[in-house]
């Protein structure tokens, strides 16, 4: 017989089957893996998804390893999943839309893989959708149980804290984690375990949120105290990542988490807030000074500048404003929805709220007051004199025309761009690292999107992103519904809504849900969100019985659905292993070339060889082994190295075929074996790709110039020289348009690679203009690549052309020809041949 008990966490029901016992060995096994996973993934790097080929191929390695090994380990957690699902099946009839939508992800990450633009990023890419369904599952499953509904949220809070303390430990040199603390030319920056502070910043927006959430709403005012000790660690973690979008971010998701609580606890949370900020004022000076003294000299700070005035600070504006919250508590009348207030005998007394008394009327009151700092922050005030140097620098360095914001705009546009040639499933997983430089606007380098629907949409398309917001939309508005109704504001699992909507708030301007743990951990909490969801009093999970036959509480739903989670467990479990061991393959072939003065390449490349075998996709394996292949040619000159190199390098071209890396590979080995047609096909194919890097303008240049002597000289061709001399002035010209858009765009920008005329640019075209007879513009474009130190053997051919060009042109530069006779004095029977030579 069906019965229905309510669990009292303050009115959700849960359903549940007489003398039925759930499985305590599973559900154990399922909070174990959470917590453990919630305490251990944060510090391998936080899983960071790197997407990357360009530098040294090894990091690549130790950033997808860890990632692999927890693909390998959930995939034990999704087989057990898949059994809880079949044998408690009724307890998942109202979420049968959530547990199905949550596939779609990883199905657009199916799609947009069969037009990859990387075959591994995109197939790394379909592993990680999977990932973070199954940990939608795991938050699904272990929410509807009334423990893991008190657990799982304390877990995610609480394994945020530490966190915390880890970085704290690095910043005060008690613990060593590489890239923890940066130090800058504009200050010191704490990255903690991520390795890259706007990424601590949005992860520390969640723990300040769910400290000041955890300090006003505990009932035990031991766990109040200790959620309020954890926010002058955090806000001080905070201003050490310098982090201006996580700065201007806090007050609005503050502001956002009133909405959540009555107006009694609108006003703790600021009592909460203002001393912790108070707390964190007084310490951000010295504490600076401190962790810039300890990255000086590479010790661990004293006790009393470090921990002891932190603990101090951190444990003195947690008692007063937890006493003063017990104060206000015993104080004020609790007011009801609707207005009815408690009045003296239990008795309600229904009255109209009054204003002040009212959700909405702080967090209005303090938007305003929002405003108005906004105003005198734009404004330069005096009063920003009153807070600490650090801040008040950060605060009036926020400008939304400085070069943080308007890149991003840049990046938002190139991402659309994008966009429109892969509108439907995108183009695979890392199409943003691979694609950016041929779309890009301006030479800059960033591997991120820096958006987080931008960077989905880019790799996914339009699928992915509505997959996306199908699942979060659905899940957002029944678990609204759900609290509103039953008017809950004091239960954990508000927990979930706080952490994932701070980590996807702080994604629209950052790259935090590259990290594997951040994105991970989001899902998680919209998967305890939907399990909330669905347990609205009084609702039924389907009323049409159509849809009530295909609900997954139903047998063979049921059944279908264990079996294709089961599936997809088993594809996470296969390719999970074979990575792994794939990766550890390599791992040691990479420490077999460290530390050796001599190096046994055919066994080293045998070990690669075997990890290829494991990851035949993997372009960052290729890269290494070809660059051993090519060590052992230099060494030996067997040819069968070079041939072996050759094919890796054809094989890589078919999964990696964007890859700037294998472009240099090719550029080089023809260069070697003086193939100056192939280099030419290989420099016009880079200019298409790589449109603002100079080298590639500055390779093709030259070629284009040694093309058209030899046709001169060796073939008489003057046909074919003169295409050639043609086709290379008029690549300076466009380089030079494209230089000049550069002079019009904003000065606060921050271009990420030089973009000028190079002296070999300069010589090279400067040649072919003079050749064609065109002396004026030949001495214009060798006078932009003149620098003035004549020791170098390019400035005294530059100048010596430049000197040949003017005199052809009627013109003279006496003083440039004093110096140039000074430093060679052979340099005036070489001008004197040069001016009369014919071509």
């Amino acid at each position: 017989m069906l019965t229905e008990h309510k669990y009292r966490s303050r009115g959700l029901a849960v359903p549940s089957r007489r003398g039925e016992e759930r499985s305590v060995m599973m559900y154990g096994l399922l909070i174990l893996f959470a917590g453990l996973y919630l305490l251990a993934a944060p510090f391998q790097r936080g899983l960071f998804l790197a997407a990357r080929v360009e530098g040294d191929p090894r990091v690549n390695l130790s950033y997808e390893l860890p990632i692999q090994s927890t693909l390998l380990l959930i995939s034990f957690v999704m087989l057990a999943m898949a059994v809880y699902v079949w044998k408690y099946r009724d307890q998942l009839g109202k979420h049968t839309a959530a547990v199905i939508l949550v596939w779609l992800l990883p199905v657009s990450a199916l799609c947009s893989y069969f037009q990859a633009v990387s075959l591994h990023y995109g197939f790394l890419l379909i592993q990680a959708q999977v990932l973070y369904a199954a940990m939608f599952l795991l938050g699904l499953l272990i929410t509807l149980h009334p423990a893991g509904r008190k657990l799982l949220p304390q877990f995610v809070a609480f394994s945020s804290y530490a966190v915390v303390v880890y970085g704290l430990l690095n910043l005060f040199g008690n613990v060593h984690y590489n890239g923890a603390v940066m130090v800058e030319s504009y200050g010191l920056r704490l990255s903690s375990v991520f390795q890259y502070p706007n990424a601590n910043a949005g992860f520390l927006l969640l723990v300040i949120a769910c400290a000041a959430y955890g300090a006003v709403t505990a009932r035990n005012q031991w766990v109040s105290l200790l959620h309020a000790v954890m926010l002058v660690p955090a806000l001080l973690s905070l201003m050490l990542t310098l982090s201006r979008g996580a700065l201007l971010m806090l007050p609005l998701i503050l502001w956002l988490l009133l909405f959540l609580l009555p107006v009694s606890r609108q006003l703790l949370l600021l009592l909460h807030a203002g001393a912790a900020a108070i707390g964190m004022l007084c310490l951000l000076t010295s504490v600076t000074e401190t962790a810039l003294t300890v990255q000086q000299h590479a010790a661990p700070a004293p006790l009393w500048p470090s921990w002891g005035l932190l603990l101090g600070a951190s444990l003195a504006a947690a008692l007063v404003s937890v006493g003063l919250q017990h104060v206000v508590l015993l104080r004020l009348p609790k007011l009801r929805p609707g207005g009815d207030a408690v009045v003296a005998g239990g008795e309600q007394e229904h009255k109209p709220a009054p204003l002040w008394s009212r959700r909405w009327t702080l967090p209005a009151a303090l938007a305003l007051l929002g405003a108005a700092a906004v105003f005198l922050a734009a404004s330069d005030s005096p009063l920003l004199n009153l807070l600490p140097r650090t801040l008040e620098q950060r605060i009036r360095s926020i400008d939304f025309q400085q070069h943080s914001v308007l890149e991003r705009g840049v990046f938002y546009m190139d991402s659309l761009k994008i966009i429109r040639d892969y509108p439907v499933f995108g183009a695979g997983g890392g199409a943003w690292s691979a694609l950016y430089p041929t779309y890009q606007s301006y030479p800059y380098t960033s591997r991120q999107a820096h958006n987080f629907i931008l960077q989905l949409w880019v790799e996914q398309g339009t699928a992915g992103v509505l997959a996306f917001l199908a699942l979060f939309l659905y899940t957002a508005i029944r678990y609204i519904r759900a609290v509103s109704r039953l008017g809950v504001w004091q239960e954990p699992h508000l927990f979930y809504a706080i952490t994932a909507g701070a980590l996807l708030l702080h994604s629209a301007i950052d790259f935090d849900l590259s990290f594997v743990y951040l994105a991970s951990v989001v899902f998680l909490c919209l998967g305890g969100m939907a399990a909330i969801g669905g347990e609205r009093l009084g609702e039924s999970s389907a009323t049409d019985k159509r849809v009530r036959r295909w609900s997954v509480g139903n047998a063979k739903p049921a059944a279908a659905y264990s079996v294709l989670l089961a599936a997809a467990a088993i594809f996470v479990l296969i390719t999970g292993a074979s990575y792994v061991s794939g990766g550890r393959t390599m791992q040691s072939a990479v420490n077999s070339l460290s530390g050796q003065s001599e190096i046994d390449v055919k066994e080293t490349a045998g070990l690669m060889q075997e990890a290829l075998r494991k990851q035949p996709d993997n372009p960052g394996y290729m890269l290494l082994l070809m660059n051993l292949l090519e060590l052992g040619y230099e060494q030996t000159k067997d040819e069968r190295f070079d041939q072996e190199a050759g094919n890796w390098m054809a094989q890589l071209q078919r999964v990696e075929p964007l890859s700037k890396e294998l472009l240099e590979a090719r550029w080089n080995r023809a260069v070697r074996q003086q193939d100056l047609d192939q280099a030419l096909t290989i420099a016009d194919e880079a200019l298409g790709r790589f449109p603002w890097d100079q080298t590639m303008y500055e390779r093709a240049m030259g070629l284009r110039f040694q093309l058209s002597e030899k046709e001169r000289l060796e073939h008489h061709d003057q046909a074919a020289a003169k295409r050639h001399r043609t086709l290379g002035t008029e690549l300076f010209r466009q380089f030079l348009l494209k230089r000049k858009q550069l002079d019009d765009m904003p000065k606060t920008i921050n271009l990420g690679k030089s973009f000028e005329v190079t002296p070999a640019m300069a010589i090279s075209t400067g040649q072919m203009l003079y050749i064609e007879g065109q002396y004026t513009e030949a001495a214009a474009a060798l006078k932009l690549g003149m620098d003035g130190r004549l020791e170098e053997p390019i400035q005294q051919a530059i100048a010596r052309w430049y000197l040949a060009a003017l005199a052809r042109a009627g013109k003279a530069d006496q003083e440039l020809l004093g110096k140039l006779i000074e430093q060679n004095k052979e340099e005036q029977n070489l001008l004197e041949q040069l001016i009369h030579a014919q071509f």
